[in-house]
């Protein structure tokens, strides 16, 4: 039984390769640089969204979810001018990352980052903390 599990997901795992690279191959995603743990960072484009849209909605759905998150706690703020959205970060938001940024989670983190937030992260692994 413990075969087939490990052959069942040998093969999910070799499925999700397959599809990583085929988006890397298409430019649906793009290396964009480092996370502060150390690994790298992809970039969804807008071509994700005709060659995987599947995808694309779901990454869409997690992105505003996570800036909905850190807009709700005041961290970040969204503007929507002439049917634009952008989110802001700047330094008028210092005071209150520093109030809450033990409460953030890696999602949230690694969000802020992207948008210039000066973080210090630790890169203690997180199956070391168990």
């Amino acid at each position: 039984m413990k075969t087939q599990r490990r052959r069942a997901k040998m093969s999910l795992d070799d499925e999700t390769d397959t599809v990583f690279e085929f988006l890397l191959d298409t430019g649906a995603i793009e290396l964009s640089g480092m996370s502060p743990w150390g690994e790298p960072v992809y970039r969804v484009t807008a071509k994700c969204a005709e060659i995987f849209p599947e995808f694309y909605k779901v990454h869409r759905e997690e992105l505003n979810n996570t800036a909905y998150s850190l807009w709700a706690r005041g961290v970040i703020d969204i503007s929507f001018e002439d049917e634009d959205e952008r989110i802001i970060f700047n330094e008028t938001h210092y005071g209150r990352l520093k109030e809450c940024v033990d409460d953030l989670n890696r999602s949230e983190v690694e969000f802020l980052v992207t948008l210039g937030a000066p973080l210090n992260v630790q890169t203690t692994d997180e199956t070391e903390q168990s």
